[in-house]
């Protein structure tokens, strides 16, 4: 998928505002629907960088579930905006960003002509059905694509908070106001939207995912850590 510069720039800026947004005073005090355009604006740079379109991120009652996908759809659990951590809530977000990853290359023909003969191997295995965790544990825990989608979930994690530090270095640099603080700690809440539009980006070269560290599945299925 081709992505005009316009867009870039659009998502590059959503994603610096989402990165600085991204620790525990801004996470308690944004709304539930602040979180989840966050989380949105995450996966529209992951798959910016990918070359592919993005997943829908949306929340749903999963039962004690951490999250699930379903086809381009990454499904979150509603209640776990409302815990502190957010860090868990990425995991879940880079996690099924993976399965949603090899579910569209696997749908789709100009995905798969990109990938190696080792890369197509690795999709299939990956795409094999996934036994459900409550009938055979170590199955589920060690198929293919549950290691993988864990190992997207920590990089990706770590990534983000890499890119937090070096937009840091950039606003302290450039004698920029925080966004963190700007947004959650001097404003009020009604002006969120004011305040992320006055912000200034840092170079898009800056911070970024570069090639997806992980490949990841589909299958519909709900996953547990």
């Amino acid at each position: 998928m081709k992505y005009t510069d316009e867009e870039c720039e659009r998502i590059n800026h959503n994603y610096q505002i989402a990165v600085r947004n991204m620790n525990d005073h801004a996470w308690s005090a944004m709304l539930d629907s602040e979180k989840l355009a966050s989380l949105q604006d995450i996966e529209n740079k992951l798959a910016m960088d990918a070359g592919r379109i993005p997943s829908e991120v949306v929340t749903k009652e999963l039962a004690g579930e951490y999250g699930a996908q379903d086809g381009n759809t990454l499904l979150i659990d509603a209640q776990s905006l409302q815990k502190d951590d957010f860090r868990e809530v990425l995991d879940t977000l880079y996690h099924e960003d993976a399965h949603a990853r090899d579910w569209v290359n696997s749908v789709f023909s100009d995905r798969q002509v990109a990938l190696s003969p080792e890369e197509r191997q690795a999709l299939e295995a990956r795409m094999t059905p996934v036994p459900a965790a409550e009938k055979d544990f170590n199955g589920y825990w060690n198929h293919p694509a549950e290691v993988n989608a864990r190992a997207a979930g920590k990089a990706g994690v770590e990534q983000l908070l890499s890119d937090q530090q070096v937009l840091a270095q950039y606003d302290a640099s450039h004698k920029a106001t925080n966004q963190i603080l700007q947004t959650y700690d001097t404003v009020d809440l009604s002006s969120v939207g004011a305040a992320q539009e006055k912000s200034s980006a840092a170079p898009a070269e800056a911070v970024g995912h570069g090639a997806e560290a992980a490949q990841g599945q589909d299958h519909s299925e709900e996953h547990m850590r």
